[in-house]
């Protein structure tokens, strides 16, 4: 199932797995090494479409 994710999805749910806040918040961009908060939007909105998510 990892595999199936892309680099994005894979840092964004490592990030809340962590507990780091709000996966659009600056620290959690920043310590992800995400570039954008469109991007972990994006991303959050695939994973949740999935049912990763809730």
């Amino acid at each position: 199932m990892w595999a199936t994710f892309n680099r994005t999805d894979k840092k964004v749910l490592i990030g809340l797995n962590m507990n780091l806040g709000s996966p659009t918040s600056l620290s959690f961009l920043r310590n992800q090494g995400i570039e954008s908060s469109s991007t972990a939007f994006s991303s959050l909105k695939r994973l949740s479409k999935l049912g990763y998510v809730i």
